[in-house]
């Protein structure tokens, strides 16, 4: 995917209306996730600036982000560059003190950092780092989707509350939005009834203002009832596939409101 972009993430909140900015990041909808190992589980849209995020108000457990293969430079219009700039936080150096047992990129292509700093404020305790980027730009973002979550499982199968930004849609406008939101919903929906054991997920699509944008929660919407829909959705307790798998590769037909059709098979 490159370095994750600013274009691309509640139980137990109060869901907000469609509306101006409220803040760095507001939640537009919240929906109930069936068949999950959490009971409760709830997939989120939300709009608004990763680099943001006000501690206490937006806390999560782990942030993902994407870069290339050892590549964390702080550039303008990116997550990593807005990071550095809006939390004095470095890629980089995170990636430079992870303990080696957190390093994955062999077997998953991520690394999972330390726990960030409290005096931060970043509203995330730790981040994980997706790093197959080139390869997977190749193959197609929707079709690799997939892979981060896995990867998630991998490196952090204890993570209770996960925010991800849209990726692929920012800087490099590699794959449109709708369809972007909607591989990402068909992934996250698929392993957290597979083996993610989330209480909470959050898609958050960028935007500066934290204003919602309703065609993309109309597509949300759509693409969750489809996943949750599909044949066969929340039967099986699929096992983590192991390291070498092949990535999944994920189909993504059309356009229109809802994004796109996703082929689950190999999510």
């Amino acid at each position: 995917f490159g370095p994750s972009n600013q274009g691309g993430e509640s139980a137990g909140r109060q869901q907000r209306p469609p509306s101006e900015a409220q803040g760095p990041m507001q939640v537009a909808r919240s929906i109930p996730v069936l068949d999950t190992f959490t009971p409760g589980a709830v997939l989120e849209l939300g709009f608004g600036d990763l680099s943001r995020l006000e501690p206490g108000v937006d806390e999560y457990d782990l942030l993902v982000v994407s870069a290339f293969p050892g590549d964390y430079a702080a550039v303008p219009g990116t997550l990593i560059g807005a990071l550095a700039r809006n939390k004095a936080l470095s890629i980089g150096q995170l990636a430079h003190d992870k303990d080696p047992a957190d390093d994955l990129r062999q077997a998953f292509g991520c690394w999972l950092s330390k726990p960030v700093d409290p005096k931060k404020q970043v509203g995330f305790k730790r981040l994980l780092c997706f790093e197959r980027g080139r390869q997977l730009l190749q193959r197609g973002a929707p079709a690799a989707i997939g892979g981060v979550f896995r990867a998630v499982i991998a490196a952090a199968a204890e993570t209770e509350s996960l925010v991800i930004p849209l990726l692929a849609t920012g800087n490099q406008q590699a794959v449109p939005p709708m369809i972007m939101l909607a591989a990402s919903v068909a992934a996250a929906v698929h392993w957290m009834q597979n083996g993610l054991e989330l209480r909470r997920c959050t898609i958050i699509v960028f935007s500066p203002s934290a204003k919602v944008d309703l065609k993309m929660v109309r597509c949300f919407e759509e693409a969750v009832e489809a996943t949750l829909n599909r044949p066969g959705a929340g039967k099986a307790r699929a096992a983590l596939l192991a390291p070498d798998a092949p990535l999944p590769g994920s189909a993504v037909q059309g356009g229109g409101g809802g994004g796109g059709a996703v082929d689950h098979a190999d999510l």
